[in-house]
């Protein structure tokens, strides 16, 4: 991360839906983490994205997963992907997207905090648990959504 694009997306994110629930991210930057396989012949150093998440019923905190090496694959300034492990979901592996969406104009005279697009992506081979319980979401968290940065 050369140009420090991780930079923007740090912090803890969140968002509020059915009245009284509420979805946490929290993206934490690590800098020169050394990835090592003699297997596969890698040996270098990158930077990335700490990721885990909580979930919140009535301001009380019902779920807290691990702290996960997402990773983070830069595509541009406002573009990351990364993996996302859905432990309500058997701990499947989910490629996540994450996106910076800046607010046109301002409120009161001050600038807009940026928001965070996030979106899981939906693979039927990936979700074993869905293929097992057909009527129930396909993630345990919510999904395409737009996050507002609180930390």
């Amino acid at each position: 991360d050369v140009n420090n694009y991780l930079d923007a997306f740090a912090g803890i994110w969140k968002y509020e839906y059915d009245t009284n629930k509420e979805f946490r991210l929290t993206l934490t930057k690590f800098e020169i983490f050394h990835e090592l396989d003699e297997e596969f012949n890698f040996n270098y150093y990158t930077d990335g994205l700490y990721i885990s998440y909580q979930l919140y019923e009535n301001d009380t905190l019902t779920y807290q997963s691990p702290i996960d090496n997402g990773g983070g694959l830069v595509k541009n300034a406002s573009d990351v992907s990364m993996m996302f492990l859905d432990y309500g979901r058997l701990e499947a592996p989910f490629n996540l997207y994450l996106t910076l969406v800046s607010e046109l104009g301002n409120q009161g005279g001050q600038q807009q905090e940026p928001k965070l697009k996030f979106k899981l992506s939906k693979w039927e081979a990936q979700n074993p648990y869905h293929s097992e319980h057909p009527n129930e979401p396909y993630f345990s968290v919510p999904n395409d959504i737009l996050m507002t940065k609180v930390e």
